[in-house]
């Protein structure tokens, strides 16, 4: 596999254990994992990725 696949699919990896982790003990609302990212001012990567679409 090239090396920048298995990149690319490290990094989706991780930004799933991210989101998992979060919600651990907590319902999954994906709308909740979002405003804690703006309250915290970090790009907001998935939005991103989907004007890219």
């Amino acid at each position: 596999m090239d090396e920048e696949i298995k990149t690319w699919l490290y990094d989706i990896l991780q930004s799933i254990n991210e989101i998992e982790s979060y919600y651990q003990g907590r319902p999954k609302i994906f709308e909740e994992y979002v405003a804690t990212l703006e309250q915290k001012e970090q790009p907001n990567v998935i939005w991103k990725l989907s004007e890219k679409l």
